[in-house]
C-alpha cells in the first residue's frame, strides 16, 4: 500500500511537471509556461524558459492562440485562406507578406511552427475580411545589363580633365625617362569614379554586377584612349618644340 501511494505521488508530480499552457504570439512565437490570470484584455504567465519566478503580462491583442494544460483552446484570430497553384487549400493565419515570401501560422488541433512559402507557389490568398489577392507573376527581366553598362559608360563617363593634363605633361617630359613610363602605366589603371550626375542608372553600379562590369570595361577603354592620346600629344608637342628650337637656333647663323 505504501509503494502504491508512493507511485501515485510520483505520477501526480510528473503530470504537474509536464502539464503546461502554451501561448502563440502574433509573430508566431510559441511560449510554454503556466498561465496565472486570463481576462478579456490581458494574460499573465510564468515562462518555463525562465529560471526566475517573474510573472509576464501580455496584451491579448498580441496573441493568436492560447492552449491550456487541460486541453481547452482559445483562438483569438480569424483564419485566412491560401490557394496554391497545385490546387491545395490552406486554412491559416497570415503573419507577414513581403515581395517574395508569405509566412503563416496554422492550428489543426496541434500547434505548428510558422511556415514560410514563396508567393510564386500561390494562386491567390483571401484575408479574413474577405479581401482577395491574386498572385501575378513578375515579368521576366531580359535586360542585358552588361551591354547597358557599356552604353551608359560610352555616353556618360568622362575622363578626368586633370588626368588628361597630367598625361600631356608626362608626355612632354618623355626625354627624362621616368615620366614616360608613368604615362604609359596610368591609363591602364581602372577608373575609380564611375558615377555621373547625368547617368539615370547610377544605382545599378552598386546593385548589379553585370552592369558595373560592362560600365567599367567601357570606361577603362575610354580612359586608356584619352590617356594615350594626351601622352602622345605631349610627346609630339615636346618634339615639335625641340625641332622648332633647333630651326630657330640655326636661323641665327
Amino acid at each position: 500500500m505504501k509503494n502504491l501511494l508512493h507511485f501515485f505521488t510520483i505520477l501526480l508530480f510528473t503530470s504537474k511537471l509536464y502539464s503546461q499552457d502554451t501561448i502563440v504570439s502574433n509573430k508566431g512565437l510559441i511560449i510554454s509556461g503556466t498561465i496565472i490570470v486570463s481576462d478579456s484584455l490581458f494574460i499573465s504567465y510564468k515562462s518555463n524558459d525562465s529560471l526566475s519566478s517573474e510573472v509576464n503580462l501580455v496584451n491579448k491583442s498580441t496573441i493568436l492562440l492560447v492552449k491550456y494544460s487541460n486541453g481547452r483552446v482559445e483562438q483569438l484570430y480569424k483564419n485566412d485562406t491560401l490557394l496554391t497553384k497545385n490546387g491545395d487549400k490552406i486554412i491559416a493565419k497570415i503573419l507577414e507578406i513581403d515581395s517574395d515570401m508569405l509566412s503563416y501560422f496554422r492550428f489543426d488541433g496541434k500547434i505548428n511552427s510558422v511556415q514560410i512559402t514563396p508567393l510564386a507557389s500561390l494562386f491567390m490568398y483571401q484575408l479574413s475580411n474577405g479581401e482577395k489577392v491574386v498572385i501575378t507573376e513578375k515579368p521576366q527581366d531580359n535586360t542585358d545589363y552588361k551591354a547597358l553598362g557599356e552604353a551608359d559608360a560610352k555616353k556618360y563617363f568622362k575622363t578626368n580633365s586633370g588626368f588628361i593634363a597630367g598625361e600631356v605633361v608626362l608626355g612632354a617630359t618623355w626625354w627624362i625617362g621616368i615620366p614616360l613610363i608613368s604615362g604609359l602605366i596610368l591609363p591602364l589603371i581602372k577608373p575609380v569614379k564611375l558615377e555621373s550626375a547625368m547617368n539615370p542608372n547610377n544605382a545599378l553600379l552598386n546593385s548589379n554586377p553585370a552592369y558595373k562590369s560592362g560600365f567599367e570595361k567601357k570606361a577603362s577603354g575610354k580612359k586608356m584612349a584619352a590617356g594615350f592620346t594626351a601622352l602622345g600629344a605631349g610627346v609630339v608637342g615636346s618634339v615639335a618644340a625641340f625641332i622648332t628650337l633647333i630651326i630657330v637656333s640655326f636661323s641665327f647663323y
